[in-house]
Order: C-alpha cells, then structure tokens, then sequence
C-alpha cells in the first residue's frame, strides 16, 4: 500500500508539487490578506463656506495611533468637496479634519469609517 501510494507521487511528483505550492500560496493570502492596504476614496464636503477654507488637515487614527495624515491649503479658497485617496490596511479608523478659515479661525470634524469601504467615505465636514 505504502509502496503504491510513493509510486504515485514519484509518477506524478510536478503536480504534486505545483498542487503544494498552490495551496500554501492561497493560505499565506488568506492569512496576511487583512494587513494588505486597500485604497479607500473619502469625499470631504465642506459646506457652503467653502470659499472661506484656506486649509484642511486630514488625520486618520487606528486606536490611538496616527497612521496617515495630509495637508491641503488653498490661498484662493478650497472646493465644495475635496477627494482624496488613500492606501489603509482592513481595520476601523477615525478621521480628525481640521479646517483654517480665512479669518484664522480653526474647526475640528471627527467622524469614522471601516476598510474595506463599499464605495466612496463621505464626510460632513463643516
């Protein structure tokens, strides 16, 4: 029995071998899948006094860690909505923004989101 069963593998020992590779393959994805980054969209609605935003600094926080962080300015006043792309392991994350108004006055928006997204984050931020 034990002779028959090694004479098998010897016989068929590539697709064997490529049958091994495949399926360790798929159980290393499977167990490192979650820590691979995944682009997520967040639309940045920021309200009728748009105009009046000369900046806006976008934090992202996985439990109490900062793990991005980006700044827009705009001299002339920023845009109704603001998109922006980002690259984040699967997880929960809390998102601080911090808007400059023209007059140098400051206001914080916190929200929250999950990676995977289904679609686009949208985020009130005014």
């Amino acid at each position: 029995m034990v002779n028959k069963l090694l004479k098998i593998l010897l016989e068929h020992r590539r697709r064997f071998a490529l049958a091994v590779v495949v399926v360790g393959g798929a159980l290393i994805f499977s167990r490192f899948s979650p820590e691979f980054p995944r682009e997520v969209e967040l639309k940045l609605m920021l309200g009728p006094t748009h105009v009046e935003v000369t900046e806006v600094r976008l934090s992202c926080f996985a439990a109490e860690e900062e793990v991005r962080n980006v700044c827009f300015r705009f001299p002339f006043g920023a845009p109704f909505e603001l998109v922006h792309r980002v690259s984040l392991p699967e997880g929960f994350y809390r998102l601080v923004i911090d808007r400059e108004i023209r007059s140098g006055e400051s206001r914080r928006v916190t929200g929250s989101f999950r990676v995977p997204a289904d679609g686009a984050v949208i985020v009130r931020a005014y």
